[in-house]
């Protein structure tokens, strides 16, 4: 039996307010899908929308037109799934709470606490020495139902060994090489699980390829997905949240480069994709890979792109329209990828916001938006030295 994860180390609050919270969070769906009324969870709050059909304003061009593709992605069985979980919530909790651990490998196993029962179909496992291979097995690891946890390329930390204990899980996928996750640490995993797999590429750009074909290729048409530069981590660990609640891949590109490369265009029409959505600015993702992807034939022109002046305003754009309501949200610093790729596959799993925002604040455009959005609990990814308590008091920016 797996040791909870408690102890000196690890906030002692976590497993026991983060598993509340999680219930909590269960309540929200993602934005333009086709809701009925929740309402009255346990006395604490009314979700509830004005009436069955949502509409789309304050869209334009091709925003619009990669919304209503994303929307189309929820079903009216996965809104009402989430209808029938939310009768049976207990109170949602208000304000912040925090889960954090000694490190990045006990954060990701306390996010996976708090947020999964045992049994779930897969567990995802990437490096937590580089952000690369996480990025896009964070939706996917939200869309298959399972969470991602991080290990040493040599080694699996304790408390990440009690977590799959825990779990139980069906089956382990393991994103990148065996530079990334050595041989005798998948040996090790495969005690975990009666089935194991390695999802690895010749580089970061050939294993997000492999990891989203295989987590999304299952024959229907995904319709929608993200791209994002494989170089930095911000932006695609704020659209993976989204990705993940929407069902559909972050697919990370060479952002430098002037077109987009034949296998990407060979996946995106394999999956289906006609509509794709650009996490940030021209700096991260080419003018000339935009202009190329809206060539596509398949595409033609569904192409929206979602920047801002920096990583915290392109966190903004991505989930400004992505979400009706949500009665919770993940926190998580932009200055770092450790804490927050557990959390991006949390955060999809559940359909609600990630934000990446300062230290020692909360920009304001993030808390007007969780203000509209009907947010009660905003969860804090990692510890003070990530985010402080500016951040924890909701200091506006």
């Amino acid at each position: 039996m797996a040791t909870p994860l408690r102890g000196a180390d690890l906030d002692r609050r976590t497993p026991v307010r983060a598993r509340r919270v999680a219930r909590a969070l269960l309540a929200s769906t993602l934005a333009l899908t086709v809701v009925g009324a929740v309402g009255t969870v346990a006395g604490a709050h009314t979700l509830s929308t004005p009436d069955t059909t949502v509409g789309i304003d304050g869209l334009g061009g091709e925003a619009q037109a990669f919304r209503e593709v994303l929307a189309s992605r929820v079903t009216p069985e996965r809104a009402a799934e989430l209808e029938e979980q939310a009768a049976t919530l207990a109170a949602t909790l208000a304000g912040t709470d925090r889960v954090s651990g000694k490190d990045r490998y006990e954060t990701a196993a306390g996010v996976s606490y708090g947020m999964f029962d045992s049994g779930v179909p897969v567990v995802y496992i990437a490096s937590g020495a580089g952000f690369a291979d996480a990025l896009s097995a964070a939706p996917a690891a939200a869309v298959q139902g399972g969470p991602l946890l991080l290990v040493q390329p040599n080694g699996i930390p304790a408390v990440v060994a009690a977590e799959l204990q825990r779990l139980a899980p069906q089956r382990i996928v393991v994103v990148g090489g065996t530079g990334a996750v050595s041989n005798a640490v998948y040996s090790q995993l495969a005690a975990y699980a009666p089935s194991i797999r390695r999802d690895s590429g010749a580089d970061r750009y050939a294993t997000s390829r492999l990891v989203s074909q295989r987590a999304f290729g299952g024959g229907v048409a995904v319709e929608a997905a993200y791209v994002a530069t494989g170089t930095d981590f911000p932006d695609a660990l704020s659209a993976g949240a989204v990705a993940g609640g929407a069902g559909v891949p972050v697919i990370l590109v060479n952002g430098k480069a002037g077109s987009v490369d034949a296998a990407t265009k060979q996946l995106l029409q394999t999956l289906g994709v006609y509509a794709v959505g650009i996490a940030g600015g021209n700096g991260a993702v080419s003018a000339g890979i935009e202009a190329d992807l809206a060539d596509e034939p398949n595409i033609d022109g569904f192409v929206a792109r979602y920047a801002g002046k920096n990583r915290y305003e392109t966190s903004v754009a991505l989930n400004q329209d992505a979400y009706l309501w949500a009665n919770g949200a993940f926190l998580a610093t932009g200055a770092g990828y450790a804490d927050a790729l557990a959390g991006a596959a949390a955060a999809g799993s559940v359909s609600v916001p990630l934000w990446v925002v300062p230290s020692s604040c909360v920009p304001g455009a993030v808390l007007t938006k969780g203000s509209e959005l009907g947010v009660g609990t905003y969860i804090l990814l990692g510890g003070r030295g990530a985010l402080g308590d500016g951040v924890a008091a909701l200091s506006r920016c």
